[in-house]
């Protein structure tokens, strides 16, 4: 599938309306080819003020003219790069499929900051007229420009481009090995073995899942990691970890809707998160507004019947024995479940199987003294139960998309 046919996909219009709806802004993406915007390929929404300036020749030009050169700064730098529209209303705009000055451009608003919002009438009133010199007051109303503290937008921006750029690999890339099956189960073989997971850069599904178990204390550690998990590190500045807070709930809360799992709370709740987490200024900051906003998905959770594996008991199970070793029929027995249905509840609930859960599990704990220890890598899957320093290796690709050195050199402590 190429970029222009997924961004025209039902998938992306609906992250786009959810999007649209977070920032109670118009959200459209425009092909640009060499610095000049050619087509609108996807659009969400609109506001009255936008209609009556692109109704008239010399508006539509003028904001083109704003976005191509937006479009231009975000594609060259590859950045969120904000438009000040003529008509004094603010957008914000993401690259998507960046080649040079060619590639896509998510644009989001017009909005209004909200330190800015009693000047609004004047400078939409001087915009208006250098399109119609003769207006004596604005033909539209601006009650439909959306006021948001500075940070908002921008955040949610960066959250629906990465999340647009992280589905499109999904889609695109084959990253997972088989599963190799375990000895109980090798008649099996051909009914177990599948694609594994798609790359999750934020954990998601391992963070619902410990949510959807009342595993907060699981869920909390699976969130600080991936927060830690900046080109910087834990010296990553707030506004880095931030953004990665945003945009790793989002994640959070779009796996367990897959899981089936009512997240409408959560979502309800989600734009006042998203200021508190840009707004954070420690790492901490960052791990306690992601873990209120997703204790709410806990309690809905909690109330889900469809819900029906206890992830919380499932991991006092595994986890202690994540050296030696456990097998499906071993755990199934104590969890007094047929091997088939665990294998089922836990595909329904986090896409993975069971072998792809420990291995996920294992993952987990080798990241961390990636992150905090100078041991070899072969130390490190001794630590984890993996025998074969190779195999770890493997584990890396399928869940992380880069081997354990290469996550070392990205996100490990210099100290």
């Amino acid at each position: 599938m190429n970029p222009r046919t997924f961004l025209q996909s039902k998938r992306v219009k609906r992250l786009l309306e959810r999007a649209a709806c977070f920032a109670a802004a118009p959200i459209a993406i425009h092909r640009i080819d060499n610095g000049s915007e050619r087509v609108c390929v996807a659009s969400v929404g609109g506001c009255e003020a936008c209609r009556h300036v692109n109704g008239r020749r010399k508006g539509q030009r003028a904001c083109a003219k704003d976005r191509e050169d937006a479009a231009a700064t975000a594609l060259s730098g590859n950045l969120i790069a904000p438009l000040f529209c003529h008509m004094g209303f603010v957008c914000v705009t993401a690259p998507l499929f960046a080649e040079g000055a060619s590639g896509f451009a998510l644009t989001c608003g017009p909005y209004c900051p909200a330190e800015a919002s009693q000047s609004l009438p004047q400078e939409a009133l001087t915009g208006w007229r250098a399109i119609d010199a003769r207006a004596a007051a604005l033909p539209f109303a601006l009650d439909d420009v959306h006021v948001a503290p500075a940070p908002t937008i921008p955040a949610i921006v960066e959250w629906v481009s990465q999340e647009l750029l992280d589905r499109f690999e999904t889609l695109d890339t084959p990253t997972a090995l088989s599963v190799v099956p375990e000895p109980e189960e090798a008649g099996a073989t051909r009914r177990t073995r599948a694609r594994g997971p798609a790359f999750d850069p934020y954990q998601a599904r391992p963070i619902a899942a410990a949510l959807a178990g009342g595993n907060v204390t699981q869920a909390r550690r699976l969130v600080k990691s991936a927060l830690e998990e900046t080109v910087a590190g834990k010296r990553a500045e707030g506004g880095v970890r931030g953004a990665r807070a945003v945009a790793l709930v989002a994640a959070a809360l779009e796996a367990a809707e897959r899981a089936s799992i009512d997240t409408q709370a959560c979502w309800e709740r989600y734009g006042d998160f998203v200021v508190e987490a840009r707004t954070a200024e420690t790492e901490k900051g960052h791990v306690d507004a992601a873990m209120r906003l997703l204790r709410v998905l806990k309690r809905e959770a909690d109330s889900d019947a469809q819900v029906s594996l206890d992830y919380k008991e499932l991991n006092a199970i595994v986890i202690p024995r994540l050296v030696e070793g456990i097998t499906l029929t071993e755990v199934s027995k104590l969890l007094d479940v047929k091997p088939s249905t665990l294998t089922r509840r836990l595909e329904r609930g986090v896409g993975l199987n069971f072998t792809q859960y420990v291995s996920r599990l294992r993952l987990d704990r080798a990241k961390t003294l990636l992150r905090r220890r100078r041991m070899s890598v072969a130390e490190v899957a001794k630590r984890v139960g993996v025998s074969d320093p190779s195999y770890l290796a493997k584990l890396f690709k399928r869940f992380e998309g880069m081997s354990p050195l290469e996550y070392r050199k990205r996100f490990g402590s210099k100290s």
